[in-house]
């Protein structure tokens, strides 16, 4: 009798790329709000430093 796991089920390729996709479009958001929010505190020296190339 073949070992059969009763814990992971079969998935479709078309079932773990979906998952997959949304994984990685949750991550992509928090990287996106986080880098949003590191834009805001340094928001004073990323213009400082931008000033120094433009007169």
């Amino acid at each position: 009798m073949a070992y059969q796991s009763r814990k992971r089920k079969y998935l479709s390729r078309r079932e773990r790329l979906r998952r997959d996709w949304r994984n990685i479009g949750i991550i992509l958001l928090f990287a996106g709000m986080a880098a949003l929010a590191w834009l805001i505190l340094n928001l004073q020296d990323i213009l400082n430093w931008a000033r120094t190339y433009t007169y």
